[in-house]
């Protein structure tokens, strides 16, 4: 019984012991140029892409090789990260041309960050998304180096986040420091959120710990699944479409077509690695050669191409607010004009009031019968028949000079066909005669002839 005892206690024991051993854990390898390089280098450096080929180390967890890694080089140190896991290695100069990586970390949990998003910003390590166990997670990680173990830290949004493209723009020259990155369509496998269907462009700002989706790629920018070359100086981030190579630069939210032909060939060079750009230089080694080269790149090795990274949600938004508000205006203009034209008609139709018109009788109405005697009487007297008149006895004083205008036209029109067709004659029944008061003006006569003709029909 004794014994048994002994065994659970030495167990547990071991369990207790494991996550303060395991920092402990050394791995010792050959120097290289661009290790030494980055050693040496008083400066962090942004991004370090393209690290796999490097002749580094592989971790084994529980028989599972991990042989996926990055490098972060912060102002503190150069920090070795397993892609899949949570450990992290610190590297120093040992003796004898080599380097040493001394574990940090106490993790035990792995299998849920591969191709995650890992950068630093003010000396801590962050770890943002990644794919494991049948799902792609939006969290945001940061590793506590007094405890030796990663925390999560809380974003007001978050959306599902691979290491596919992604600018680091956390440096000294940023004011406002964040994490730009392209969510690719990808297959939802737990069936619990809705799939991602769009190429998005997704900004977290670190000062405030928004994750904000600012815009749908440009279709013309589609990337092909290649990491690219982060250029913090130019503020932007290579990558390759099926057709030509592009800077990418979100804070602008311009995209720059490369056309440095020696840059050109160096991204579509499969044998690239341990590539980054530190103080206007793009430094890189060609597998298997570990010799780190570099040559310099700026601006001049772009071109401007007018081309936008990604449609602004809120212009959109914006878009589709201004388009409906000028359909609805339109609209109600359209309605005004046609119930306006309708109204003008109606009241053609309806002269002096409430009457109505059949349009198919050429009998005269009571209205234009008045009408028509009140121009006799005037003309016998020799006098005319005013404007104002015609409008009294129309019903119209009331409304505008326009609708004035059209209802006398029509009227005195429909008078004169009536009497055309009903008397056989083709004259002008009610004749305009120009005022002498007010050239602009016509009063209203009918002539001696047309008179006896209307009165021998009415008797």
């Amino acid at each position: 019984m004794n014994s048994v005892i002994k065994t659970v206690l030495l167990i547990i024991l071991i369990y207790c012991y494991q996550p303060i051993s395991s920092i402990a854990q050394v791995h010792t390898i050959k120097s290289t140029s661009f290790l030494n390089h980055l050693l040496k280098s008083k400066k962090a450096v942004t991004t370090i892409n393209n690290i796999n080929n490097n002749d580094l180390f592989d971790i084994t967890i529980l028989g599972h090789i991990f042989p996926m890694k990055e490098l972060i080089k912060t102002d503190s140190g150069l920090y070795l990260l397993f892609t899949g896991t949570g450990r992290v290695y610190k590297a120093k100069e040992a003796a004898n041309d080599s380097i040493s990586f001394t574990r940090i970390d106490s993790t035990l949990v792995f299998g849920f960050n591969y191709n995650a998003i890992n950068f630093a910003h003010k000396n801590i390590l962050y770890s943002f998304g990644g794919y494991g166990i049948w799902h792609i997670n939006g969290q945001l990680r940061y590793f506590n180096f007094p405890m030796h173990e990663w925390f999560i830290e809380k974003l007001d949004q978050k959306f599902n986040t691979i290491n596919s493209i992604y600018h680091d723009a956390t440096d000294s020259s940023h004011k406002n420091p964040a994490i730009f990155y392209i969510t690719t369509p990808t297959k939802n496998e737990e069936g619990f959120e809705k799939e991602e269907t769009e190429f998005n462009v997704i900004k977290y700002d670190i000062a405030t710990k928004a994750n904000r989706k600012i815009g749908r790629l440009n279709k013309l920018l589609e990337p092909r699944p290649i990491k690219g070359l982060d250029l913090p100086s130019l503020h932007g981030i290579v990558m390759n479409t099926l057709k030509e190579h592009y800077l990418l630069n979100f804070e602008e939210n311009k995209a720059y077509k490369l056309t440095n032909k020696l840059l050109i060939g160096l991204e579509e060079n499969t044998n690239l690695y341990n590539t980054f750009e530190e103080d206007g230089k793009l430094y890189y080694s060609i597998y298997p050669d570990t010799n780190l080269y570099s040559t310099p790149v700026s601006m001049a090795d772009f071109s401007a191409q007018y081309i936008t990274i990604y449609e602004d949600e809120n212009f959109i938004f914006t878009y589709w607010w201004l388009f409906i508000i000028i359909f609805i205006v339109t609209a109600l203009v359209i309605y005004k004009k046609v119930t306006g034209w309708k109204s003008k008609t109606k009241n053609i139709d309806k002269v002096a009031g409430n009457e109505s018109y059949d349009k198919k009788s050429n009998e005269f109405t009571e209205i234009e019968k008045t009408i028509i005697f009140k121009i006799i009487e005037k003309s016998n007297s020799e006098i005319h028949f005013s404007v104002d008149e015609m409008n009294q006895y129309l019903g119209i004083k009331r409304k505008s000079l326009e609708i004035q205008k059209k209802i006398r036209t029509e009227s005195i029109n429909r008078i004169n066909h009536k009497f055309n067709v009903v008397y056989d004659k083709e004259t002008t029944f009610i004749e305009r005669v120009r005022s002498k008061e007010d050239r602009r003006f016509f009063n209203y006569m009918i002539n001696q002839e047309n008179i006896n003709s209307f009165l021998q029909k009415q008797h």
